[in-house]
């Protein structure tokens, strides 16, 4: 069962996955709950630039999902 990672453990375990600085700040806010628009209106980008960050940031962290992107840290921690 996959189970969200609390934002102290998550932050610092995504720095495994080599996000670049831009990609943490969209996980961070992936992970806070907020949605496609919300991030992309504070980000001052476009949706579709965002979704293009989401794909690249999915795909260094080896999942398919927003859930499995919560989880997959912790889930690193748990195999460490």
């Amino acid at each position: 069962m996959l189970e969200p990672a609390d934002r102290a453990e998550l932050m610092p375990l995504l720095a495994l996955y080599g996000l670049t600085e831009r990609e943490r700040a969209i996980t961070e806010l992936l992970v806070e709950g907020l949605g496609t628009e919300e991030i992309a209106t504070q980000l001052r980008i476009s949706r579709h630039t965002l979704r293009d960050y989401v794909k690249a940031i999915f795909g260094k962290v080896g999942v398919c999902s927003r859930p499995e992107l919560t989880a997959a840290p912790a889930q690193q921690s748990l195999a460490a």
